[in-house]
């Protein structure tokens, strides 16, 4: 794969993942080992910078996670990326979150989780 192809690669799973997210405008998120691009529009949609407690938290891999599920409020979402769908079901399962949407990507998928209030 070319370097390029890996700079698109990963602004296409930002973008993913941001809009996964769906942040508004003054929400509180954090971004576990999500990179900085993520979290720049993270910061760009709620207007501001990464919280402690959040209402929605992304996490950039299946290692992050847990401390991603760990600053979200009740109700919060958590939005990250597995190898597959099977593994999201189970990484959703493990956050005590309930599995929304999964979206293929070109090596994986990105998927978006729920907790309860």
């Amino acid at each position: 794969m070319t370097r390029t192809a890996c700079r698109q690669d990963v602004r296409e799973i930002a973008a993913v993942l941001v809009a996964l997210a769906g942040l508004r405008r003054g929400q509180a998120f954090a971004a576990e080992g999500a990179g900085s691009l993520v979290e720049a529009a993270l910061a760009a949609a709620a207007g501001r910078g990464a919280t402690g407690a959040a209402h929605v938290a992304v996490a950039g891999g299946a290692d992050h996670v847990a401390a991603a599920a760990a600053r979200l409020v009740p109700g919060g979402r958590l939005v990250a990326v597995a190898t597959d769908r099977e593994a999201a079901r189970r990484a959703a399962e493990a956050a005590e979150a309930v599995l929304l949407q999964v979206v293929a990507l070109p090596h994986g998928v990105a998927w978006r989780a729920q907790r309860g209030a």
